[in-house]
Order: structure tokens, then C-alpha cells, then sequence
């Protein structure tokens, strides 16, 4: 079933900590991209897939330094489903998270 928005959508999320990896959004089969934009002008936030845990320099983790973005999914990957776990290196805040449908 095709999504009612128009693409993309804000995700609403919790907020992240350096404390310990939390979820910041969930599995969509639905979905085909999602962008990850990191708000903070001095704490690295490191992400990583559902099934792994987000640490600072973790194995199977990604670093969005600060007031930077990733695209996961299309045009250089095959579409992103799966949900991500974050952490920031310190601080705490909120992040940007913007769903591609089809």
C-alpha cells in the first residue's frame, strides 16, 4: 500500500544520549530510504542497524559527524527496511530522520 504523505516524512524520535544505544526508528518494508541528519554542532552520532548495538567507534557503526547527513538507500544502496539504534560520543539531543517511501 503506498504511503498517503508525500515523501519525505519526519520520524518523530527519542532523544539520544552518550549514555547507551537506543532505537531511533523501526523496521518499514515500506520504506526505501532514510536520511540521517545529525543536528549537534559538536557531538559525533553514531548509528548503526537494529541487531547491533550503536557505540562510539563500534563495530558495524557509523559516524555522522556534526551538522552532517547520511542517506541510506537509494541511488547508492538497495532500499533501507531495517530500523537504527544511535548513540552520540557525548551530550545528548535530538536527531533528524526524514522517511523515503515509495
Amino acid at each position: 500500500m503506498p504511503n498517503t504523505y508525500p515523501s519525505p516524512t519526519a520520524l518523530p524520535t527519542p532523544t539520544v544520549t552518550s549514555g547507551a544505544s537506543i532505537q531511533v526508528c523501526g523496521i518499514n518494508p515500506t520504506r526505501a530510504g532514510l536520511y540521517v541528519f545529525n543536528p549537534s554542532s559538536a557531538n559525533t552520532l553514531w548509528i548503526a542497524p537494529l541487531g547491533t548495538t550503536a557505540a562510539v567507534a563500534g563495530v558495524g557503526c557509523i559516524a555522522i559527524q556534526p551538522l552532517q547527513g547520511q542517506m541510506f538507500g537509494p541511488p547508492g544502496t538497495p532500499p533501507w527496511t531495517n530500523g537504527m539504534n544511535a548513540i552520540f560520543s557525548a551530550g545528548s539531543g535530538n536527531i533528524c530522520l526524514l522517511e523515503y517511501s515509495y
